[in-house]
């Protein structure tokens, strides 16, 4: 008998610890962000929080705007997630996630990003979000792993999968469309463009991210001598 209550109490310390454990990494996940830190600025010094122009090392607080005009910035926060704000970009440091207001980001890590009430969540990943201010569209761009979408004011929406190498439209009304694969030349302009090319932090498991399929070379022709005249 005392052999049997020892074995249900090792039984019942060990279900304890692997609940523990897998409950872990949502307690990391959802650590509230309440800081962002300017890293590195690029092409210019026209960056800003709340209006007023920063430099590196430069805090931005929860609820604050952080905005470029002639000016691309990396920043850190203290979850460990990296973003790259392109030029003529603006976002705002949310408790919940980080909101595009313009332009181009780029998130690697745990950190949430919304267009409007649409919202990317994610548990360490590398994703593009990208809204025209004058059309009211919106893209995510998943680039390595996945990201899950829902809509907040819409909760009976079904939350939408989109995996490495696809993508997904925020519609001017706010609504999702359809998930579309990425084309070469979507790839190509992406690590081609402002969020990649010149910054000197590194972004974790960059190796990892989708690429444009390589073109493959025209065959040699064989080459023949001419006779000789």
């Amino acid at each position: 008998m005392s052999n049997i209550l020892h074995l249900f109490r090792y039984s019942l310390l060990g279900l304890v610890l692997v609940l523990t454990l897998s409950l872990f990494p949502l307690i990391t996940f959802s650590q509230i962000v309440t800081q962002a830190t300017i890293a590195e600025i690029l092409d210019g010094d026209q960056v800003f929080i709340q209006n007023q122009k920063v430099g590196v090392n430069s805090i931005a607080e929860q609820g604050q705007q952080i905005r470029t005009e002639q000016a691309r910035a990396g920043l850190k926060f203290i979850n460990n997630a990296v973003i790259r704000l392109g030029n003529n970009s603006s976002f705002i440091v949310g408790s919940r996630c980080i909101k595009l207001q313009q332009g181009q980001l780029l998130i690697s890590g745990s950190q949430r990003g919304c267009i409007g009430s649409i919202v990317a969540v994610t548990r360490g990943t590398i994703y593009v979000l990208e809204l025209d201010e004058e059309t009211g569209e919106g893209k995510i761009q998943v680039l390595e792993g996945a990201v899950e979408v829902s809509d907040t004011e819409e909760p009976d929406t079904e939350t939408q999968i989109i995996e490495a190498g696809y993508q997904i439209k925020v519609l001017p009304s706010g609504l999702l469309g359809i998930i579309e694969q990425l084309t070469a030349s979507d790839l190509t302009r992406l690590l081609q463009g402002q969020l990649f090319q010149g910054f000197r932090i590194p972004i974790p498991n960059l190796h990892n991210i989708i690429k444009p399929p390589s073109v493959p070379r025209s065959p040699r022709l064989p080459r023949f001598p001419f006779p000789s005249r």
